[in-house]
């Protein structure tokens, strides 16, 4: 897999290969787009979903969504709406990890649920990452931690991590993979990774991500 280029649009590549069909249909908006809001999803590969918003029958944004995840309890600190009001940042705080960063992929959905930030106790999340970039660690293994990927690179957005986990189990996915990485204080983080690592349980995983949520459907999540 190629390095990481800092910014949103990579999310796309860490998915699929530039030159990968499905590209162009994720960028398509769908024929049926009714004039309200709609966050519509539709499987994307063996590992991802396709999240598509739209808005009076037109694309607003279009991005991939992690289908393993991890059951979290956070408390909710801010949330930062972008220009399109269907996507922003959320910023939480996990009892072993600390404060973080994430990307709400349902936020189209579930505004009303993420804009109480700051008043609710906490949010019940469903957590997972798509690495930009991702090896199996073969010399000195490191303390597993998720860094903010911004400290390395201006250019990173806040919700881009380097990260280094302990992998707990690897699940083939077609030709990617998702790893079940151990972060600090216990954070677990499913993340898909385009390409196969070789890494195998016990192994520590390393790379770029981009971290996502979304509101918890249940206590196993979506996998």
């Amino acid at each position: 897999m190629d390095a990481p280029k800092p910014g949103h649009g990579d999310h796309w590549l860490a998915a699929l290969e530039q030159d990968d069909p499905r590209l162009r249909d994720a960028l398509a908006p769908p024929l049926d787009a009714p004039e309200g809001v709609r966050l519509l999803r539709s499987p994307l590969t063996e590992a991802l979903d396709m999240v598509q918003v739209t808005a009076r029958r037109r694309l607003v944004t279009a991005y991939p969504e992690p289908r393993a995840t991890a059951l979290v309890h956070v408390t909710p600190r801010q949330l930062s709406l972008w220009e399109t009001h269907v996507e922003g940042w959320l910023v939480v705080e996990h009892e072993g990890a600390g404060a973080l960063t994430l990307f709400p992929t349902d936020l189209a959905e579930q505004a009303a649920y993420y804009q109480s930030a700051g008043t609710r106790r906490g949010l019940d999340l469903e957590i997972a990452g798509i690495a930009y970039l991702a090896h199996r660690v073969a010399g000195e293994k490191g303390a597993p931690r998720l860094a903010p990927a911004r400290r390395a690179d201006a250019r990173f957005l806040p919700d881009d991590y380097w990260f280094e986990g302990l992998v707990h189990a690897v699940h083939p996915a077609g030709a990617s993979e998702v790893l079940d990485l151990e972060m600090q204080g216990g954070l677990e983080v499913p993340v898909v990774v385009r390409e196969a690592t070789g890494a195998a349980p016990g192994d520590h995983a390393q790379g770029y991500l981009w971290l996502t949520a979304r509101r918890a459907s249940g206590p196993l999540g979506k996998a």
